[in-house]
């Protein structure tokens, strides 16, 4: 087994200029199994900031996690950087047709040696950090929608009406909540809503609450597009 806390202290003492100056900080996730465990050290926005590093410093101890059968304390060392390497996330944006929206979805991750040939070894870490662009947070970076099932229902309310808004609220200290916003042909304003943390979608009709389903049941979401589309326009008052 192992423990990290020297090596993460080391990265705050060498990093912390180039993070402060990328509105970045450190944070820290384990994950445990049977036969290992992995450390992975995070570069995630500070407050205010919204952007990431696509950057993760990975850990790796191989150790036997197995209780022992005989209570026995297992020997205990400080993780190593020879255990640890780079792990570096490749993303490709999804635009939402002319909305100004887009998301952005991780496509795969690719692993590299955390020395970098002719570095010392901080200087080679800090460097490949600035070498990569920072990523848009999705649902807290303006314009970029929380989820690929917001995403989804965008695009199935567009088909049947193209003049459709995506409207986005970012508080500070809680969840986003997105919404999509648009006239059926009586008129009517009609509003879907997806708070950013997932969970039960709500449609209004001119304010009243008309349905509610879950964010991914597209089947719905298709169904209720489909009824108001059918909708004969509304004639006005006659003359």
């Amino acid at each position: 087994m192992f423990i990290y806390a020297e090596r993460i202290a080391e990265l705050q003492e060498h990093l912390g200029p180039l993070l402060a100056e990328m509105g970045l900080e450190l944070s820290v996730v384990e994950r445990i199994g049977i036969f290992a465990r992995e450390v992975d050290v995070r570069f995630l926005p500070r407050p205010g900031e919204t952007h990431f590093s696509p950057v993760t410093i990975c850990f790796e101890d191989k150790g036997d996690y197995r209780p022992d059968p005989w209570g026995e304390e297992k020997p205990v060392r400080q993780a190593s950087w020879d255990d640890a390497h780079f792990s570096v996330a490749s993303y490709f944006c999804r635009p939402l047709g002319d909305s100004g929206f887009e998301h952005w979805m991780e496509e795969r991750s690719r692993g590299y040696n955390i020395r970098r040939p002719g570095k010392e070894l901080f200087e080679g870490i800090a460097d490949f950090i600035a070498a990569h662009d920072l990523m848009a947070t999705n649902g807290r970076t303006p314009g970029c929608v929380s989820s690929h099932a917001f995403a989804n229902a965008y695009v199935i309310v567009a088909r049947g009406f193209p003049d459709a808004e995506i409207l986005q609220d970012i508080p500070e200290d809680d969840e986003t909540l997105e919404s999509i916003a648009f006239v059926d042909p009586s008129g009517r304003n009609v509003l879907i809503c997806m708070p950013g943390g997932g969970g039960s979608a709500t449609a209004y009709l001119d304010g009243e609450e008309e349905m509610s389903f879950e964010q991914t049941d597209i089947r719905t979401l298709r169904l209720f597009v489909r009824e108001l589309s059918r909708i004969e326009p509304s004639s006005g008052p006659s003359l």
